[in-house]
């Protein structure tokens, strides 16, 4: 809850800065308070979507490799809000190829957001009885860099389904 009252103070007294906000959201998610999460998200998602051409063009070369960064992980934690909260896994999967999507046009080859999203839609896929597609995610988990918080879980999931957030699990 610390964590969260001093996300929430810097976010109260400087609501238009990015990196407050993703702050403020990540720990806002990582205390499992999605509902109040989703509407920063929102609030930095259409600062960000009013751009023009924001979903065609390669956002490294327009913008600094911060927004990108930070696309990814709005995109991602509004996966994990709309998994857990919601419980609507077709649009989770959505949100975290959204997150995906940005990190390729950005050129993020490596980032600790990208094997995590996989791991959720491994989650997703799992929820949705698509047990194929879950275990392909949780394949793809494993043959990325920065995975090393996720692999054992993904390890896991690959021999039986999973429904479970590896946040919970005291990994992060």
């Amino acid at each position: 809850q610390k964590a969260v009252d001093l996300a929430r103070s810097l976010y109260q007294k400087y609501p238009k800065n990015t990196w407050f906000q993703a702050e403020y959201v990540r720990a806002l998610v990582y205390a499992e308070q999605y509902e109040k999460a989703l509407p920063i998200i929102e609030e930095v998602k259409s600062h960000f979507e009013r751009i023009e051409g924001h979903a065609l063009r390669h956002i490294h070369v327009g913008e600094s490799n911060y927004t990108a960064k930070l696309m990814v992980r709005m995109y991602h934690y509004e996966g994990i809000c709309t998994l857990w909260e919601k419980k609507q896994y077709h649009e989770a999967l959505n949100m975290f190829r959204k997150s995906l999507r940005q990190a390729k046009l950005a050129g993020l080859e490596a980032y600790h957001y990208l094997p995590a999203d996989y791991y959720y839609m491994g989650i997703c896929y799992d929820y949705l009885r698509l047990r194929h597609q879950a275990e392909e995610a949780f394949k793809k988990v494993l043959d990325m860099d920065e995975n090393e918080l996720i692999s054992p879980h993904a390890k896991e999931c690959i021999k039986a389904p999973c429904f479970h957030d590896y946040l919970s699990l005291g990994n992060l």
